[in-house]
């Protein structure tokens, strides 16, 4: 990838652990210098050299007359040898607030600037070190909510999505060279590449590119979870569900309906993949105006659910308050689930739940109280949601940025391929062939706008 340098040749520190009591904490330091300027604090470092590099070293960190701040290892890093391919260094004190923060406050009176969002990862991304994608994955890490979500952070923090796009690219730049020759030699006479030829190169180089970018549902899954709204009319048990799924008393129970007033959100692991339950408040006409904003806020959040699990008393059966919430519902994945097996059912709701409608209608029969059917549940939401049985075998498209890019870049293949059938002349070709190499050069970071490059990297924690 093409080399970028960062313009801001500063030395940045921040704290790159939780705050809060712990054994440790580590404080980075990263910038041309920054070992000459940790060492005003932690003498041991006057003497280090590059060769000395990656080692750790004990010693006293010291206030500005001298005094001890705080026991600490530190550990030097030269160029470009470390995270940020930086001159760089790593202060392990004490955990709690009081250390790291005084180190920081030493650090700042040395000429250091305390670091932004990402500014790390950043700088390894400017610097050369990692593509664009290996620097989202550092994020996905941090962030993963599942094994199997830090898994496919892994794969790409590894460069696995990167290099299955650089190789889609090479192949889209070797055709572009051959038709750019032909283009410049065009009064000679050469054999020229068969319109078939070419639109069978494009073919299978348009085939990989969409594999890759239906990958998405996925990565975008693993990456930000499914959400699920719990729905239904008051007291038909979305509470006691909730509950159950969780295995932990979260939400209050009690056979007063409206007892849910505002959502309840939690999340569950489920075939890996990170699941947000949203208990919403009961829908039904009521004057009491917290019980009407819960409403509100349950309506936002059908809206954007994944699955919406429509909840029916299968005791007292259909009421015309479910069929007026039934008809209100967004048209959007639904999973019927009739509560309370426990009880004796009304025929109307045993009828809905027969095997004969399975087909047309998804639904299924629990009991949130007993715990009756909610392995069927669960199997249920994982086919729905297409999750069922997932093999993480490579990279995934991890979110939005990505897919936009990978799949304007399948577009301008396809709009390529039609060139070809309406007999075009290479050098229509060679502009669609020239934007998908534009669209997949942005995913992996190499003509990424600043502005695109900011936004990714405000979304980090600090030091990091």
């Amino acid at each position: 990838m093409n080399l970028r340098l960062d313009n801001d040749p500063s030395i940045i520190c921040a704290i790159s652990t939780p705050p809060g009591k712990a054994a440790l904490s580590i404080v980075r330091v990263s910038g041309a210098g920054c070992v000459t300027l940790v060492a005003n604090m932690i003498p041991i470092l006057s003497s280090v050299k590059p060769d000395d590099a990656r080692r750790i070293y004990h010693d006293f960190a010291l206030d500005s007359h001298g005094a001890p701040i705080d026991e600490i290892t530190v550990i030097p890093y030269f160029a470009p040898h470390s995270y940020t391919a930086e001159e760089m260094v790593e202060i392990i004190c004490h955990g709690g607030f009081a250390a790291s923060r005084a180190i920081i406050k030493r650090l700042l009176e040395c000429g250091a600037h305390l670091a932004e969002p990402g500014e790390f990862t950043k700088r390894a991304f400017l610097n050369g070190r990692i593509s664009l994608s290996e620097a989202e994955a550092v994020a996905s890490a941090i962030e993963a909510k599942s094994e199997l979500a830090l898994k496919a952070a892994a794969r790409n923090l590894k460069g696995e999505l990167f290099q299955r796009i650089s190789t889609i690219r090479d192949r889209i730049a070797d055709l572009l060279t051959l038709l750019e020759a032909e283009i410049d030699f065009s009064d000679d006479e050469i054999d020229k590449t068969s319109p078939e030829k070419i639109k069978t190169t494009l073919a299978s180089i348009l085939s990989d590119t969409s594999r890759i970018a239906a990958t998405y549902n996925y990565g975008r899954g693993l990456n930000v979870g499914y959400k699920i709204a719990i729905v239904g009319r008051a007291n038909v048990g979305k509470s006691s569900l909730l509950n159950a799924l969780l295995q932990k008393d979260r939400a209050i129970v009690t056979d007063i309906p409206g007892t849910t007033r505002d959502i309840i959100s939690e999340w569950i692991e489920l075939d890996g993949f990170p699941i947000q339950l949203i208990d919403t408040a009961g829908l039904r006409e009521s004057i009491d105006i917290v019980e009407r904003l819960g409403q509100d806020r349950t309506k936002s959040e059908i809206e954007n659910a994944d699955l919406i699990l429509f909840m029916l008393d299968g005791h007292e059966g259909i009421t015309d308050d479910d069929l007026a919430i039934k008809n209100n519902l967004p048209d959007k994945s639904m999973l019927i689930v009739i509560n309370k097996s426990d009880l004796k059912f009304n025929v109307e709701t045993q009828h809905l739940a027969s095997p004969k409608l399975r087909d047309k209608i998804h639904s299924l029969i629990i009991s949130a109280l007993t715990g009756h059917g909610l392995d069927n549940l669960k199997n249920e939401i994982s086919a729905m949601l297409n999750i069922a049985g997932f093999d993480l075998s490579s990279a995934l498209i991890a979110n939005e940025r990505q897919y936009q890019c990978i799949t304007e870049a399948a577009e301008s293949l396809t709009q390529a391929i039609d060139e070809i059938a309406s007999n075009q002349s290479h050098e229509v070709l060679a502009v669609f062939l020239r934007d998908s190499l534009n669209h997949l050069g942005e995913l992996v970071g190499e003509t990424t706008r600043d502005d695109i490059l900011n936004n990714i990297f405000s979304r980090f924690c600090i030091g990091k």
